[in-house]
C-alpha cells in the first residue's frame, strides 16, 4: 500500500488517467493534487516473479509517501533495512487449512530525498522519483 503524503481524499485528486501499453507490458497512472503532477509507471514479469513499479511528480522534491507490504491475516511485515521491507506469512482459510508459505521484499530507491525505516513502513520524503522492486515467491511445489 502506498499513502501519499497531503492526499487525504479522492476530492484532492483531478485528472485521474489510466493506460496499459500492450506492445511494452507497462501500465501508467497520472493525477494531480495540490498543483502537482503525479505519474505511476508498473511493469510486472511472471518469469521473473518481480513487479517494478515507479513514481515521479513535476515538481522537485514533491514525493512524499509511506509504503507497506499488508495482507488482512496470516502474515506479519516488517523493515529489513532503510530501503527494504519484508512480508511472510502462510496462507490459510480463517487460520485452518494451512496452505503455501510465502514471502514478498519490497526495496525502494529514491532519486533525491530519504527513504526511513518505522517498524513495518518506509517513509519517503522530499523524493523527485521512486522506484519500488517487488519480488516474491511461495513453497509451492511444481511436479
Amino acid at each position: 500500500m502506498i499513502r501519499f503524503n497531503g492526499v487525504r481524499s479522492a476530492g484532492e485528486v483531478s485528472g485521474y488517467r489510466r493506460e496499459l501499453d500492450l506492445s511494452t507490458a507497462v501500465a501508467t497512472s497520472t493525477w494531480t493534487s495540490h498543483d502537482v503532477a503525479y505519474q505511476a509507471e508498473v511493469f510486472c514479469s511472471t518469469a521473473e516473479n518481480v513487479c517494478v513499479a515507479c513514481f515521479k511528480t513535476s515538481a522537485p522534491g514533491k514525493l512524499n509517501c509511506s509504503i507497506q507490504l499488508r495482507r488482512e491475516a496470516g502474515a506479519v511485515s516488517r523493515c529489513l533495512s532503510n530501503d527494504t521491507l519484508l512480508l511472510q506469512g502462510q496462507a490459510s482459510h480463517w487460520g485452518k487449512h494451512l496452505g503455501v508459505k510465502f514471502a514478498g521484499v519490497l526495496k525502494a530507491v529514491t532519486v533525491g530525498g530519504v527513504c526511513r525505516p518505522d517498524a513495518d513502513t518506509l517513509h519517503v520524503e522530499g523524493a523527485d522519483e521512486v522506484i519500488l522492486t517487488l519480488v516474491a515467491g511461495t513453497d509451492l511445489k511444481r511436479y
